[in-house]
């Protein structure tokens, strides 16, 4: 096709060419061919953009802030960034940012931001005019144990004016709960004067107390669509219980149409109903999550029929809801009594909705106990147990099973290899139940805990069906897992490595290996590079000790200086052999009394006096060490 005849191709066309590239492709290869491109590629199209990955480079990253955000982000209306594993890359963007005297940014999308970055975004005359704010954040993160409920809620809306809707998944704190007394957490609330609420219309939050919730109402009489985690801190269930919170939703949610509870715990969960009683009629859509350990005594147990008295009846007729539930059971073993009264609803009643029950056999699970999961079809959850591979799946639905529509929203397979049935040999036959209902294509990360059930050849089974797997994590206490892999003659490693096209192999391993010590840590990274040489992520764990093998630095003769030269030499071969690396994690364990082999300040001397092969930055503690290449 000649230059005039592209030219003169219509927008739609154009636009259809552009989903292929990345804005800086675009920006590169069109901007400069007319004014007509220029003004469609300025005006019209380059409005969202979404900045880093978890395999982003240092420099590429920074080529995309300079050739993108320079020269649009005055126009640019959501941006969307991914700090996996960057270090300090908010910094960038708003510097990046500021050369545009106003902007049009009303769309931002943070994933996996730091606390120190959070609260600099928050300070800055950046984001005043936006009205999304979305936060994503890891089970990890510290913002999942914040000492004060709603202390980041507060500062987010009382520095953006126009917020409509807001996701803040962070957690309140509990760190002794036996020593907090009924109300004594009441201090801990920080919303004496919430404001610059009232175009609120969604809210997601995490953990907090149900006392919490009460005040929370009042700030938000306009919102729509809330997404709630309850949690209230007490030992003493019984004094708690008799302080039970007031029905205030009906009173000051008058416009709430989609409601979803993660409830910690039994106790909170008859705290959510009482809280929100008089709304589940009004609502359009409503979610349950829930995790119940409790006995087979206690008069708060959950059984379909309290689920059903205290929950669904209340619900609207048109109401769509879903559920997520675990139970584990004490002294019901034999009887089964609460997961039979599951089973028994489902066998009677066929018109609900497509609803799995599976009991689930899990290692922190005793001898007394009984486990089992109740969900809702389609499932909502991010992550694919392998629970759901046990023999005895109970399934009831209507329709045939199709896993990328009863899972669409899956994206890890979890693996527990400590399962005391082999469930993972059914993996060998295609038309099992099980292996039919994992949606295979649209995973992305395979987590892995425990070997002692998992054989290399099923392993390889697996990653064999799951093409698209992009990150592996492997957590194993013996180091059989690992071995496998990394051995010379392995079928493994081969199949992780084997693709030519760089979209379509393994970019990251996080490993997990008891047996890993800074003795054997060189070692262990030569196997690794021999194996798996185009890693773009390499995280693992240092243990001080393993079977004899004890490594005390402050009690031998200059041993800072003798632990920190072992730790620099392992960086400089990591840095200097896997050349598509992007971000290394080092993480330094004790099994005991606190003695890490890791001195940040002799680790930054080191690499100030000689540094890396490689542009880098990097984040040291006394117990991890983070390099972004």
């Amino acid at each position: 096709m000649s230059i005039s005849a592209f030219e003169s191709l219509p927008a739609e066309i154009i636009f259809d060419i552009f989903k292929y590239l990345s804005p800086r492709e675009i920006i590169q290869s069109f901007a400069s061919v007319n004014k007509r491109l220029l003004r469609w590629i300025m005006y019209e199209y380059l409005w969202h953009i979404h900045i880093g990955d978890e395999t982003m480079s240092l420099l590429t990253f920074i080529n995309y802030c300079e050739n993108i955000l320079t020269v649009i982000g005055g126009r640019l209306i959501s941006l969307r960034v991914t700090l996996t594993n960057i270090i300090g890359g908010w910094a960038i963007i708003a510097s990046s940012l500021r050369c545009h005297p106003s902007l049009s940014l009303k769309r931002l999308h943070l994933i996996h931001i730091k606390p120190h970055e959070f609260d600099k975004l928050l300070r800055s005359h950046l984001i005043k005019q936006i009205h999304t704010l979305i936060v994503d954040v890891t089970d990890c993160s510290p913002f999942k144990a914040q000492s004060n409920e709603g202390f980041y809620l507060t500062k987010v809306c009382s520095q953006l004016p126009c917020l409509t809707v807001c996701q803040l998944p962070f957690d309140i704190c509990d760190e002794k709960p036996d020593e907090v007394d009924q109300y004594s957490f009441m201090s801990q609330i920080y919303l004496p004067k919430i404001t610059n609420t009232t175009h609120l219309r969604k809210l997601t939050i995490g953990m907090s107390t149900s006392y919490f919730l009460e005040r929370l109402f009042t700030c938000i009489p306009l919102i729509e669509n809330l997404s709630v985690g309850v949690k209230d801190i007490s030992s003493k269930k019984k004094s708690l219980l008799s302080r039970k919170p007031s029905p205030v939703a009906a009173h000051f949610l008058p416009y709430l149409s989609k409601l979803s509870i993660n409830c910690e715990d039994n106790h909170s969960f008859h705290h959510s109903m009482v809280l929100f009683s008089c709304v589940l009629n009004q609502l359009s859509h409503f979610s349950l999550k829930l995790e119940e350990y409790a006995k087979i005594a206690d008069p708060l147990i959950i059984s379909y029929a309290t689920l059903q008295q205290l929950c669904l009846n209340r619900l609207g007729a048109s109401t769509i809801y879903d559920l997520n539930l675990f139970f584990c059971i004490t002294n019901d073993v034999e009887q089964k009594q609460i997961f039979k009264t599951f089973i028994n609803h489902c066998l009677v009643n066929q018109q609900q909705p497509k609803l799995i029950v599976q009991e689930t056999n899990h290692c922190e699970i005793y001898d007394k106990q009984h486990s089992f999961i109740v969900y809702t079809l389609p499932y909502n959850g991010k992550k694919f147990s392998s629970h759901l591979f046990c023999r005895n799946t109970q399934i009831f639905s209507q329709t045939a099973i199709n896993p990328l529509q009863l899972f669409p929203h899956v994206q890890e397979l979890h693996l527990d290899g400590f399962l005391y049935n082999n469930c993972f040999s059914d993996l060998r036959n295609c038309q099992n139940l099980a292996v039919s209902m994992v949606p295979w294509a649209r995973l992305r990360k395979i987590s892995i805990c425990g070997s002692d059930c998992l054989k290399s050849d099923i392993l390889m089974r697996i990653l064999q069906m799951a093409h698209n797997v992009r990150s592996l994590e492997i957590v194993d206490d013996v180091g059989r897992l690992p071995r496998m892999i990394l051995h010379n003659r392995s079928n493994l490693a081969y199949r992780i490595n084997k693709q030519v096209n760089d979209n379509l192999r393994i970019h990251s391993l996080n490993i997990l290996d008891y047996t890993t010590t800074l003795f054997n840590a060189e070692q262990f990274c030569i196997s690794l590079y021999n194996q798996l040489p185009q890693l773009k992520s390499v995280a693992f764990h240092i243990w001080d000790s393993y079977g004899s093998d004890r490594w005390k630095p402050l009690c031998v003769a200059d041993g800072k200086h003798k632990s920190t030269i072992m730790i620099v030499k392992l960086l400089r071969f990591i840095v200097d052999h896997f050349y598509e690396l992007t971000s290394l994690h080092l993480y330094f364990i004790s099994k005991r009394e606190r003695n890490s082999p890791c001195f940040p300040h002799l680790i930054r001397q080191q690499l100030h006096e000689q540094s890396l092969s490689r542009p880098f930055r990097l984040r040291c503690s006394d117990d991890a060490i983070h390099i972004w290449l």
